[in-house]
C-alpha cells in the first residue's frame, strides 16, 4: 500500500514538474525498497533523489541520500562506492553544521550589536537627562541670583531715597 502511494506521489511530481516532490518520493521508495532488501531498486531511487536534490542544491536532502547510498553500497559489497558516498556524506554534513554554525554565530553577533546600541542609545539618554537636569538647576540659581541683585539694589536705592528725604528734612 505504501508502495501505491509513493508511485502516485512520483507520478503528480512528475506531471507537476516539482523537483522537490520527485525528490522526497525517490527517497521514500528507496527506503522502502531498502526494508524489502532489495537494494538495486533502493539504490535506483536514492539515485535518482540524490542527483535530483544536488541540481536543487537541497544540502538535507542530498545528506540523507548520500547517507542511503553509502549503506545500499555497503550492504551490496561495493566497497569504493560506498567509501565515496559516506566522503560525500560527511563533507555536506560538515557543510551544513559549519552553515549553521555561522548563522547562530551570525544571529548572535546581530544580537550583541543589538543590545549594545540599546545600551548606548540608554546611555545618551541618561546624559542627556543629567545635562537638563544640570541646565535648569543653572537657569534656576541664575533666577535666584537675578531676584537677589533687582532686591539688593531696590533696597539701596530705597534707602538711598530715605537718607535723601531725611537730609531734605534736616535742611529745612
Amino acid at each position: 500500500e505504501a508502495m501505491q502511494y509513493y508511485q502516485n506521489s512520483l507520478q503528480i511530481s512528475i506531471k507537476n514538474n516539482d523537483n522537490k516532490g520527485l525528490a522526497d518520493a525517490n527517497r521514500n521508495l528507496g527506503e522502502l525498497f531498502t526494508g524489502m532488501k532489495n537494494y538495486s531498486k533502493a539504490g535506483e531511487h536514492y539515485l535518482k533523489a540524490y542527483t535530483l536534490a544536488l541540481g536543487m542544491k537541497e544540502f538535507e536532502l542530498i545528506k540523507l541520500t548520500s547517507f542511503a547510498l553509502y549503506g545500499i553500497y555497503r550492504k551490496s559489497g561495493n566497497v569504493s562506492k560506498a567509501l565515496e558516498y559516506f566522503e560525500k556524506y560527511t563533507s555536506v554534513k560538515d557543510s551544513i553544521f559549519n552553515r549553521e554554525n555561522t548563522r547562530k554565530i551570525a544571529e548572535m553577533q546581530i544580537r550583541y550589536e543589538t543590545s549594545r546600541r540599546e545600551n548606548e542609545l540608554l546611555q545618551a539618554k541618561k546624559e542627556t537627562a543629567r545635562t537638563i537636569e544640570f541646565l535648569n538647576a543653572q537657569k534656576l540659581l541664575r533666577n535666584y541670583l537675578l531676584v537677589t541683585v533687582l532686591l539688593l539694589i531696590a533696597f539701596i536705592l530705597l534707602l538711598f531715597n530715605r537718607y535723601k528725604l531725611k537730609k531734605q528734612m534736616v535742611n529745612t
